[in-house]
């Protein structure tokens, strides 16, 4: 469809769009005579998510825009949440209410006088208190939850009340300030004081109620931390009582220093042990040596007697030595006991030198050797022999207790690893759980300090209304009024299957078009200024001259068979028939037409037609039911056949070809076959069918004539329409066409 076709479909159905345009504009226009005068304010609160500091930004962390992003989300849900409206509508109503005759600040007068008058006076008198919000506010909730039928307070809240009810309040504009943490709060309603109240008590209860969310998402957290961090403290603390209990019981101070001691100690024994032993190895070796070489074995036994009770004394005072030097720890302490043993070592070692000096008579031995110095080398290894002696049976002893000791020592240190990995791994959940306990602490600060909304601009009262959009709904009314129907006109333009011009009807049907006739006889108002001589005369004479054409084609003998027919009843055959005689007698050529008895089609030119019914050299023929075994002309109208003159032209009109039978032996014999068809219908599987059969046994190509075509669709085929047209007409069709140079003569 092109813009000039778009502009006549208009053109056409323009009365019935401006019709419905104009009547849904009045509708809109006398429903809102009665509109209340609106008032509108807004608010803008900041919430610090993305500039704000809080305490987990001090460390310079990047800002997670995910994160602000669902917190900005879920304070906007919570500002229009179902909960909030119905808090704020009962809150703004026990405003109101608890003042027997509040200001035009608090509610304008007509808007108190209509509230009254849904409330009702008794009952407005038992709910208010006098100046006191917070009774007047229990009263209406406890009325407003009772149940039963009349329920005036209910009705109000639960309702689109314009200035209390729950889904107007739902209506209250929430919108973020670009990509800031700012949101602008807005809000329309009839009355100024009621207007600014709502946000202001919005503001508040949404900022009561997202401080109430986020301390409850921190307090279980909190809590489940608390009762962790106290049940691991007691844990340690009991890890720690047994290890205490265990080392009193097992008497340990420190159990690591002291095996380290014990393993020192043990090692230095076990030298001492092998040093005294090779000291009473050598000390026995040079004795008997010394004994060989003494050759007075009486002088060796005087000695031996005499110095016996001095040595069991010096042995004595050497083991006490030895043994005070192994098993004391602290010397500086055990020193002057040592010192004295010493002593008295050093003077039983000299009264044994002094007592073998004296028993001694002889000077040399026999070998020259002087007995004084044996004497004194076999005195003191004697002595060195008593001493290692002495140390050796201290230090098996002290063997002894150290191999008790480590038996004692070796249970221990594997109880002690087990209690102090039970402390180390008790003390790392208790350091685990206090951290996150901090960390809770610290989170549930940081979520109320963010809590803490700032309300940059306050509601304002609006002074005056808002301008009215009354205008402006009766404009939108008359344009949805004047664009529906007309997307509709065009729907079904769109969605129109009939063959209603000759580009769709040639598509359609799949048939060359031979001529194209208007509709004509009525509803002559679409024809406009189109002169009525050319529409009866040109159309026919163009499908005379197209006939003349297709005739052409072929050397046909006369009389050339002109078969006229259709698919369906009432195409317009009898018409098309009747014209083309006229037009062929008007050439003077013997014309002999054949139409059925009863098969008459309207005409769409009475004037013509009447001219021609009775007119010479006209057959009519009964619709028999041997009808499709006629062979020629002469038998459709047998009696009269004599009657037929040397003719130049056969027209045979066939009656409808699927409500019928029609001549075959007739249909072979054309010369030319004219299948017609009306633009208002449609073509079905039926005549597709029946089309078919007929291009199966006719000899000559089917030619389509569409009639009753529409005048704007001539055009397609005949051209631009003779008609009278004005400067503005001609020009806007010119520019529609895009030819702006066209002239209508030269």
């Amino acid at each position: 469809m092109d813009l000039i076709q778009f502009i006549r479909l208009f053109l056409r159905h323009a009365i019935w769009i401006i019709l419905v345009a104009v009547s849904l504009a009045a509708f809109v226009f006398h429903s809102t005579k009665d509109e209340k005068r609106t008032y509108s304010t807004e608010g803008l609160v900041n919430t610090g998510l993305v500039s704000g500091y809080n305490i987990e930004s001090q460390g310079g962390g990047k800002t997670d825009y995910f994160y602000t992003s669902a917190e900005l989300d879920n304070i906007l849900n919570l500002i229009s949440a179902y909960e909030t409206c119905e808090e704020l509508g009962a809150h703004l109503l026990a405003e109101v209410m608890m003042y027997s005759n509040p200001s035009p600040e608090v509610i304008l007068p007509p808007n108190l006088q209509d509230l009254r008058l849904n409330i009702g006076g008794n009952l407005w008198d038992s709910i208010s208190v006098e100046g006191d919000f917070e009774k007047t506010r229990d009263r209406l909730i406890e009325f407003r939850d009772r149940r039963g039928a009349n329920n005036p307070i209910h009705e109000i809240l639960y309702s689109k009340h314009p200035m209390f009810g729950i889904e107007t309040l739902g209506g209250v504009k929430v919108v973020r300030e670009g990509k800031s943490d700012m949101i602008r709060l807005s809000y329309t309603t009839i009355d100024p004081g009621i207007c600014q109240r709502t946000l202001i008590v919005l503001i508040d209860i949404f900022r009561r109620k997202h401080r109430e969310i986020k301390e409850a998402q921190t307090a279980n957290v909190l809590e489940y931390f608390e009762a962790a961090t106290a049940a691991s403290a007691q844990r340690l603390g009991e890890a720690e009582e047994r290890l205490k209990r265990f080392q009193e019981e097992s008497r340990i101070i420190n159990y690591y220093e002291q095996t380290r001691f014990i393993a020192n100690k043990r090692e230095d024994l076990f030298e001492d042990y092998l040093n005294e032993l090779m000291n009473l190895v050598a000390a026995d070796s040079a004795l008997r040596t010394l004994e060989r070489r003494m050759n007075d074995r009486n002088v060796l036994s005087l000695v031996n007697q005499e110095l016996m009770a001095k040595r069991d004394s010096l042995s004595s005072v050497v083991s006490k030595m030895a043994q005070l030097k192994l098993l004391s720890d602290d010397t500086l302490k055990a020193r002057p006991t040592i010192d004295a043993l010493r002593e008295s070592a050093l003077n039983l070692r000299r009264d044994i030198r002094n007592s073998a000096d004296t028993i001694m008579k002889v000077n040399r031995t026999p070998k020259g050797t002087e007995l004084d110095q044996l004497l004194s080398s076999w005195l003191e290894n004697l002595l060195k022999m008593e001493d290692a002696a002495a140390r050796l049976r201290v230090i098996e002893k002290r063997k002894e207790e150290f191999e008790d000791i480590y038996d004692a020592f070796a249970p221990l240190g594997s109880t002690l690893k087990r209690l102090e990995r039970e402390i180390d791994v008790a003390e790392r959940e208790y350091l685990e759980n206090l951290h996150s306990l901090n960390m809770a602490r610290l989170h549930k600060q940081n979520m109320l300090m963010a809590t803490n909304l700032k309300v940059v601009d306050i509601p304002f009262f609006p002074t005056a209304p808002d301008p009215s959009s009354r205008m402006m709904l009766v404009i939108v009314a008359f344009l949805a009024g004047f664009i529906l129907p007309l997307a509709m006109v065009i729907a079904m333009e769109f969605f129109d299957k009939t063959l209603k011009k000759a580009s769709w009807a040639r598509r359609t049907t799949e048939l060359e078009i031979i001529g194209v006739l208007p509709r004509l006889g009525k509803k002559k108002r679409r024809r406009g200024r189109v002169k009525e001589e050319f529409l009866e005369e040109r159309p026919i004479g163009l499908l005379l001259q197209n006939v003349k054409i297709e005739l052409s084609k072929k050397s046909a003998p006369k009389p050339v068979r002109i078969l006229i027919l259709s698919t369906r009843d009432q195409e317009g055959k009898t018409m098309i028939g009747y014209l083309l005689a006229k037009y062929l007698r008007s050439f003077r050529a013997n014309v002999a037409y054949l139409t059925p008895e009863d098969g008459h089609d309207e005409a769409s030119f009475p004037s013509l037609v009447s001219s021609l019914i009775g007119h010479d050299h006209t057959y009519r023929y009964f619709l028999e039911d041997d009808l499709f075994e006629m062979n020629s002309e002469e038998q459709l109208i047998r009696e009269r056949a004599q009657e037929l003159p040397s003719v130049d032209y056969f027209l045979t009109e066939l009656p409808g070809l699927l409500t019928h039978p029609y001549p075959v032996e007739v249909v072979k014999q054309a010369d030319l076959i004219l299948l017609v068809a009306r633009a208002n219908r449609t073509w079905s599987d039926p005549d597709r069918q029946t089309l078919e059969n007929l291009n199966s046994i006719a000899k000559v190509p089917i030619r389509l004539v569409l009639n009753g075509v529409d005048v704007e669709y001539l055009e397609e085929t005949l051209g631009d329409l003779p008609k009278h047209r004005n400067v503005f007409r001609r020009y806007g069709k010119r520019l529609l066409k895009s030819g702006f140079s066209s002239r209508s003569k030269l």
